[in-house]
């Protein structure tokens, strides 16, 4: 044999010895039984072990015995038992859990099922403060008493599709709850993820979407029924049933904080009237969710109910802007008076210091009632409201008392100047010679400027305040095309285009086989043509 044949044999002989030693080091097998509190045998029982990532499963035959084999990548694993009927969703036995060392070639692992009851979810979960779909969640049952989790043997009873659940490692469908007999309990869903609230900003004011605070949807599921289950019951639950109550208390409680709000502005002088109709309606619609709710009308509760929501928010951030509006217009009128103020007393004498007494004197009378009347003042401290007043009555004061001496130069500017003093005088001059006249021109200035503070009180902007709302391209594409001979038939389809609102986007998403809303963009009328369509 030569020195190349004998490592060769060498080599081979190693290999063949090694590689039996290696598989039989490296398989495990796991076998053992299940059966039923009375020990009896349960047969197509499931057996699932979690190894890591990885899970392998085996069944249970006639006997109730497994035989599972796996190469385990850790020294412990997770050995689930269930026994029920995936096709029907019944499960008449509870889930169990034992740890396991995969130390050594094999173990035996023995399990016994209590009796159990099935609970079924339905219903599709939409809460009012979203239009967005509820994905991963989970539903625990808990100790009513102590809020504790309830558990199976060492198995926490936690269902739902979010991945600390046990229904994708059992193969359940995540609204399939197993629970167990005689036990008072409560259910809790929760949702795994914050959920982004509505945006209902109104004309600019109130939260931006990117800026609104996201939350946890839940709410308890409490039935006396789940307390006396009984062996192999099927008892069906409707999601809606619940998280429509849990909704219809947030939206009492924002109908309460919205009418102790307009109380408030109520009593700060504002004037609130259509606001106090918008809460009557939803008033009215929250009532109408109660009602439909007791009826088990769950779709058209929704609707109501979505519908206060939306007119509450709506309402909620409409008080905000008015506030807003009213304490940024208060300094625009204060400066509106201050300008009244010196026109009249520049009406009153060409003496200059005569002319600012006079003017300042009335401004005082003016300011002093703009404070009293308007529901803005009081949202600007005293001491703002002053000062305001103050730079307001200076900005316009002394450049009037300094137009004479402007008017007095060469230049072109001087000569504009002093045509417009010499105009005013001609007015002053005639106002003075007639004395009737002169008191019934100054007082209704007066008259009218406070007037107009009182009126401006009493308007449900209180909007000396405007935003200008840019042109935005829509994020859709596509066209729409209309026969030429097309007869509109209704006072929609006139060649005016209507921006969608959020209320008509979730009205149509309220419906349960409704899945999604796309909106349809509709260009402005052009004269050049879009496209051309061949056919």
């Amino acid at each position: 044999m030569t020195p190349r044949t004998a490592w060769l044999a060498l080599l081979l002989l190693t290999a063949a010895l090694w590689a039996p030693t290696h598989v039989q080091a490296s398989q495990f097998m796991l076998q053992g039984y299940v059966e039923d509190a009375q020990g009896e045998p349960l047969a197509g029982a499931q057996v699932t072990v979690v190894d890591g990532i990885r899970t392998y499963g085996a069944e249970t035959d006639a006997e109730g015995y497994y035989r599972l084999g796996y190469e385990p990548t850790r020294n412990k694993a997770s050995v689930y038992a269930l026994h029920g009927d995936p096709e029907t969703g019944v499960y008449g036995h509870l889930p169990q859990l034992k740890e396991i060392s995969t130390e050594g070639e094999g173990r035996w692992v023995n399990f016994t099922l209590p009796p159990a009851a099935t609970v079924k979810m339905v219903g599709q979960i939409k809460p009012v403060e979203t239009t967005r779909t509820i994905r991963l969640y989970t539903v625990k049952a808990l100790d009513p008493a102590t809020g504790t989790q309830l558990k199976a043997g060492n198995l926490s009873l936690v269902y739902g599709s979010a991945s600390q659940a046990l229904s994708g490692t059992l193969g359940l469908s995540p609204d399939t709850l197993i629970l167990p007999l005689g036990t008072p309990m409560v259910l809790e869903f929760r949702s795994q993820t914050e959920i982004a609230p509505r945006t209902t900003r109104y004309w600019g004011f109130g939260t931006p979407y990117d800026q609104q605070v996201e939350k946890i949807m839940s709410f308890t599921i409490s039935e006396g029924e789940l307390s006396t289950l009984t062996e192999g019951q099927v008892l069906e639950l409707d999601y809606r049933k619940y998280s429509l109550a849990k909704d219809m208390q947030q939206v009492r409680s924002s109908l309460n904080y919205t009418d102790a709000r307009l109380s408030e502005l109520e009593a700060e002088g504002f004037y609130v009237t259509a606001e106090r109709f918008d809460l009557k309606e939803a008033v009215e619609q929250l009532e109408g969710a109660e009602a439909r709710l007791a009826e088990d009308e769950y779709e058209a509760c929704y609707v109501d109910l979505s519908s206060a929501y939306i007119g509450l928010a709506v309402l909620n951030e409409r008080l905000g802007s008015l506030v807003t509006e009213a304490s940024i217009s208060v300094k625009a009128l204060i400066a509106f008076v201050a300008l009244t103020a010196v026109v009249l007393g520049s009406f009153v004498t060409e003496r200059r210091m005569v002319s600012l007494a006079v003017s300042f004197v009335s401004f005082a009378l003016m300011a002093a009632y703009l404070y009293k009347v308007y529901p803005g003042s009081p949202l600007i401290t005293v001491e703002e409201f002053v000062a305001f007043s103050l730079v307001s009555i200076s900005l316009f004061a002394v450049p009037l008392a300094v137009t004479r001496l402007a008017g007095s130069g060469s230049g072109w500017f001087s000569q504009r100047v002093g045509e417009w003093v010499s105009m005013l005088s001609f007015g002053k001059r005639n106002l003075r010679r007639r004395k009737l006249r002169f008191a019934f021109t100054f007082l209704p200035i007066m008259l009218l400027t406070m007037s107009f503070v009182a009126l401006t009180s009493l308007s449900s902007g209180y909007g000396l305040v405007s935003q200008w709302i840019t042109n935005a391209d829509p994020d859709a594409s596509g066209i729409l095309v209309r026969m030429n001979e097309y007869v509109p038939e209704t006072e929609f389809e006139k060649g005016q285009f209507y921006a969608v609102i959020q209320a008509a986007v979730d009205w149509v998403s309220s419906y349960e086989g409704v899945t999604s809303v796309a909106l349809k963009a509709e260009n402005r009328p052009q004269v050049r043509a879009l496209a051309t369509v061949d056919g």
